[in-house]
């Protein structure tokens, strides 16, 4: 069993900056993994030791440079005539337009997080996040170290599922693949 953290584990939370967003912005933002990205983003940056993830957290790579959204690599040169390079920019752009929506709303996000802090906790959510499908309802999800024990490509040995028939959105259990 290991808690997960999951945007509803910050709509539980009625001051978290999940349900400080506007109820447009949220079920915009509901569509993809963005409502994971604030809650991770709250538990991060903002709660820090404080937060109930704050062991999970503390083992996060405190750099994702390699990473294209994050590089300081000239993309430009590298990317010449890629239509990789015109996706990277356009991704960049519309998380700037995500953050300046954001500040817009509520300009004390701007003065506790920089953009560069929003791209990296976009990043750290975009490359540690998994999702957990339970009938009609896909929830986005972080479950803490599970990127430490499934590193085969082929018949993984281990699966995300439900704790028994109990179990919740932001609970998953990791079940052994006996025919791995």
């Amino acid at each position: 069993y290991g808690r997960t953290l999951s945007h509803t584990n910050c709509l539980k939370n009625k001051s978290s900056w999940v349900n400080r967003l506007s109820p447009k912005m949220r079920e915009q933002f509901s569509k993809s993994h963005a409502l994971l990205h604030i809650c991770f983003l709250e538990h991060a940056l903002l709660n820090r030791d404080t937060s109930e993830f704050a062991p999970f957290l503390r083992v996060m790579p405190s750099s994702l440079g390699h990473l294209p959204l994050l590089t300081t690599l000239n993309l430009t040169e590298l990317l010449a005539g890629s239509p990789l390079l015109i996706d990277i920019n356009k991704h960049k752009r519309d998380l700037e337009e995500r953050y300046n929506q954001i500040v817009w709303e509520h300009a004390e996000f701007g003065r506790l997080v920089t953009l560069e802090d929003f791209m990296y906790t976009y990043c750290s959510v975009e490359s540690h996040s998994h999702a957990r499908h339970d009938e009609d309802e896909t929830v986005p999800l972080m479950v803490p170290l599970v990127d430490l024990v499934n590193h085969r490509s082929r018949k993984p040995s281990l699966r995300l599922g439900k704790l028994g028939d109990k179990g919740t959105a932001d609970e998953v259990a990791v079940h052994m693949n006996h025919n791995a």
